[in-house]
């Protein structure tokens, strides 16, 4: 049984340790462990909160990612930095998000599609997250799960990580 640290900004829903234990319980349904960034205590401060992630990515074998867009085009600053250091750590990452399309479409301002709203160049590689967060994912050989459709609620539906998750446990698999 791996143990899967569960990413992304669902630690700002305000029912952030539902949504989680729902993840972990889908984990647990696959033959792993899903270890929640919620789970237990909450500190009250900031670089104690810190440590207790780092300390469980520490004992974790793998990251799922959720991708999605938090507060503006790209993903959650806190999830990319945990995605960068599970990565560093040799450890894989496999990731989703719950909007569907580019990177770029979501950045692109108006019918210049190649420059953002300060003029500056945007990647164009047709992936769901900037180049350096794709590729982390991309280096197990797995896409960034994404819907066809918008789903309702993208902070709850599950699809996405469901088959993120399905990708992750075959690979589990075949390295055992």
């Amino acid at each position: 049984m791996a143990k899967i640290y569960l990413a992304g900004p669902d630690v700002f829903l305000p029912d952030g340790r539902a949504v989680l234990e729902r993840k972990c319980d889908l984990c647990a349904a696959a033959g792993h462990i899903g270890v929640s960034p919620l789970a237990g205590d909450a500190p009250a401060d900031a670089m104690a909160i810190f440590a207790k992630c780092e300390a469980a990515m520490d004992r974790s074998d793998v990251i799922l990612a959720n991708m999605t867009p938090f507060r503006g085009p790209g993903m959650d600053a806190g999830t990319a930095y945990e995605v960068g250091y599970m990565r560093a750590r040799g450890k894989p990452a496999f990731a989703y998000c719950n909007i569907p399309g580019d990177y770029a479409g979501r950045v692109a301002k108006g019918d210049d599609g190649g420059v953002d709203e300060q003029g500056l160049l945007i990647e164009d590689f047709g992936l769901p997250e900037n180049l350096m967060l794709a590729g982390a994912a991309n280096a197990f050989d797995n896409p960034i799960f994404q819907p066809v459709e918008a789903a309702a609620d993208p902070w709850r539906d599950l699809t996405a990580f469901e088959r993120a998750l399905a990708a992750l446990a075959a690979w589990l698999d075949r390295r055992q």
